[in-house]
């Protein structure tokens, strides 16, 4: 069993570790290291840009998240809903719950309005 102290907290979700540190753990580690500092363990969009707003990390790395959404930053970047994630299926047996995962069809609707793809976004519109 892992203790916690006052840094941080160990947690658990299906079996996947990932401790939760606190702010004065984060702070302290941020004014000791000056260089990129990167974190990962059950970030979600949210908590993401919290940790970057405060200065206490150059980079979120996802992991799981981006395994059943292979189109992550997309959909973070659009609002749009993620793929559930199924550890079960992650390192074992064959490709089902590991390269099976869709992207966000190009024109599926949001809140029933069409979302025009990055490639869309990108050209020219010319005045006419």
């Amino acid at each position: 069993m892992t203790k916690s102290s006052p840094l941080f907290t160990p947690t658990s979700v299906a079996g996947h570790h990932a401790p939760q540190f606190t702010e004065t753990f984060r702070a302290e580690n941020r004014a000791r290291f000056k260089r990129p500092i990167i974190v990962a363990g059950k970030y979600d969009l949210a908590r993401a840009n919290w940790v970057l707003e405060k200065g206490y990390a150059d980079l979120v790395a996802f992991g799981r998240p981006f395994v059943a959404n292979p189109d992550l930053p997309r959909r973070l970047a659009e609002g749009l809903s993620l793929s559930p994630f199924f550890a079960d299926t992650l390192f074992g047996g064959d490709q089902h719950g590991y390269t099976d995962y869709p992207a966000w069809p190009a024109d599926r609707l949001v809140n029933d309005v069409a979302i025009p793809s990055a490639r869309s976004l990108a050209e020219p519109q010319l005045a006419g």
